[in-house]
């Protein structure tokens, strides 16, 4: 504050860079689409993205990423979903992955390894006395959804993520009186598991010690992997795509409380 009560801001540090992203991708999608989403077939997305090092400040790094997803349809309104996902980051000027979170998302909140969760983003997000710390915030590449689990609960160069799930109708009718006269149809329930990791170096499978870029108030053994489980529901809203899910992230204890999840979007 300055002398009149007034909040101040002032730098602390800046960088500059100058980059240019040409990228190249693979896709195929043969998937059939139900009221909420996919319900059968497969879709996959490979891609390519270059930074070559344009101009004097420049970055170079070389990211690849595979993200693919096979849906079973069985029966007549019963679908088993898996996703897997893989990335890799290279060269001088290496990207960060944050794995963790759900995209969309509008609100929610819970406890990761029983501790009441502050934010939706985990305590340390990267090491503030990183030279590189904007580079690897504002170059960042996001691996979700890791539904129970904060945004960069976990991070690194390399990430990897493997999405379950099973669909099923949860309510196929639904008509409300008051306060407003609206019908609903099709709400779809979904069970799902979430497996994922990110590491800087493949060590860290090894280690129970805490990396250092996580910061000095761990309390638990670490592990690059983060497993959840949870229950959710999927709405057709028309213009977009309601979801309300609840998970757990497994810990050295068990199980937490629940993450809730409000979000908008696509569905995977």
């Amino acid at each position: 504050l300055d002398e009149f009560s007034q909040i101040r801001y002032e730098t602390t540090q800046s960088s500059e860079y100058s980059t240019i992203l040409p990228t190249i991708s693979w896709v195929f999608d043969n998937s059939v689409f139900g009221f909420t989403g996919p319900i059968d077939g497969f879709r996959q997305n490979t891609s390519f993205t270059v930074s070559p090092g344009y101009g004097s400040n420049n970055l170079k790094f070389q990211t690849l990423k595979l993200d693919g997803r096979k849906y079973w349809r069985f029966g007549k309104d019963y679908t088993f979903a898996v996703r897997g996902f893989l990335g890799k980051s290279m060269g001088p000027n290496k990207q960060k992955f944050f794995l963790g979170g759900v995209p969309y998302l509008l609100g929610g909140g819970g406890e990761t390894n029983g501790v009441k969760d502050e934010s939706h983003f985990r305590d340390v997000i990267l090491d503030t006395s990183n030279a590189s710390l904007i580079h690897d915030i504002y170059f960042t590449e996001y691996a979700f959804p890791l539904r129970g689990a904060r945004f960069a609960e976990r991070f690194g160069t390399n990430a990897t993520l493997f999405n379950m799930e099973i669909r099923f109708p949860f309510i196929n009718y639904l008509a409300l009186g008051f306060p407003l006269k609206m019908i609903f149809g099709n709400i779809r329930g979904h069970a799902f598991m979430d497996v994922g990791a990110a590491w800087d170096d493949g060590n860290e499978f090894s280690m129970t010690e805490w990396p250092d870029r996580y910061g000095s108030r761990q309390t638990s053994e670490f592990s690059p992997w983060v497993t959840t489980v949870g229950l959710g529901t999927k709405i057709n809203l028309g213009y977009f795509l309601l979801r309300i899910e609840t998970a757990w992230d497994k810990n050295e204890n068990g199980y937490s409380k629940p993450q809730w999840y409000f979000s908008l979007g696509p569905d995977w």
